[in-house]
């Protein structure tokens, strides 16, 4: 099939990668797409192009073509007009079903989000709660020198930041 502009060309090749995801068990996606039921609702690409073509566009505009990337907003639910959506790969990595959400103070992040905010790496809270198996709060609110991972008491603005003090 052959288009005249390189934008209708990727669209068309985003589709394919849906359908070949979804149904085709030789391909190593398969088994994080097919296998685990989620199938392509769009019963052809006519209708896939109705539904997705302009916000296509509209994205590869602000994000060029480079950066757009076909996303199901439930990792657990089917590729539809409703449950999909244009966008970046930052914003592709953020909704991804292996991302560990925490609550903690009345707001729910991811775990590198709170990582950030602690200004830490996210694993030294991953091994807090795993390996030490320390409370969330312990693990969000007592920081370390920075020498040898050494914690020390949690008087830093971040620390009271985090809990609402």
């Amino acid at each position: 099939m052959a288009y005249k502009d390189k934008n209708r060309k990727s669209f068309f090749n985003r589709f394919n990668g849906i359908q070949r995801r979804c149904s085709d068990k030789r391909r190593p996606a398969y088994k994080d797409y097919g296998a685990r039921g989620i199938v392509c609702e769009w019963r052809g690409f006519q209708s896939f192009s109705k539904d997705m073509y302009d916000s296509f566009l509209e994205h590869i505009k602000t994000h060029g073509l480079e950066d757009t990337f076909i996303e199901r907003i439930d990792n657990n639910g089917n590729y539809s007009k409703e449950n999909c959506k244009w966008a970046t790969r930052k914003e592709q990595n953020q909704n991804s079903r292996h991302n560990r959400v925490i609550d903690f103070n009345g707001q729910s992040k991811r775990i590198t989000e709170w990582a950030k905010e602690m200004n830490c790496d996210y694993r030294r809270i991953a091994w807090r709660l795993d390996k030490l198996r320390w409370t969330i709060e312990r693990a969000l609110t007592l920081l370390t020198d920075g020498r040898a991972g050494r914690v020390i008491p949690s008087r830093k603005k971040s620390a009271k930041k985090l809990l609402g003090k």
